[in-house]
């Protein structure tokens, strides 16, 4: 059963020296289910820094803020708040720009969902996507290992706004290089 292969894999994990996980939340999620109690416990987020990002540059020339989500099109990725957010704000000055694909199901929600500011590229490239927007969204709604998209934004110098779940807040600095933001108010 698989309680019992649970029970057989936790004992294993008495017998790791050192377990590295990619934010200190999902580590911490391993030690409070009784995972790893005797290793050496490090973090490694994807072996990049931080960086500072200069928002002043990223101002839309038609002064329409546009905001940008880039990755799979999942109810655990937080797409739809955004889109019932953003169906409230004033079109004629804040856009949002959706990348990606997911099941057709939930395209169609999230399609039903969108006013006329916001607009859905499909499938892209980060280069294709992120000269688009002013500030890249990652919204999720779940305990989040460590979002990617982060370093591509930082990357293309990109600031971003982050859900406070998982390991997210670990490597954004609150008006340093993005922003921190409870996704369910």
């Amino acid at each position: 059963s698989c309680k019992l292969m649970k029970s057989s894999n936790k004992k294993r994990t008495n017998f790791v020296n050192t377990v590295i996980g990619v934010s200190g939340k999902i580590l911490d999620l391993h030690l409070m289910n009784g995972l790893f109690d005797s290793s050496t416990k490090e973090i490694v987020h994807n072996n990049k820094k931080a960086i500072n990002v200069d928002f002043s540059n990223k101002i839309s020339d038609d002064d329409c803020f546009v905001f940008g989500y880039i990755g799979a099109l999942k109810q655990e990725k937080g797409i739809d708040k955004i889109i019932q957010y953003f169906s409230r704000l004033d079109s004629s000055r804040y856009k949002l720009v959706i990348a990606g694909i997911g099941e057709a199901y939930y395209q169609d929600y999230l399609h039903n969902l969108a006013k006329d500011n916001v607009f859905f590229l499909g499938r892209v490239t980060p280069e294709e996507f992120f000269h688009r927007i002013d500030c890249c969204i990652v919204p999720s709604i779940w305990e989040e290992p460590f979002g990617t998209v982060i370093l591509e934004a930082f990357q293309h110098k990109v600031p971003v706004m982050v859900s406070k779940y998982g390991g997210s807040p670990e490597i954004v600095n609150h008006d340093k290089n993005g922003f921190l933001f409870d996704v369910d108010n």
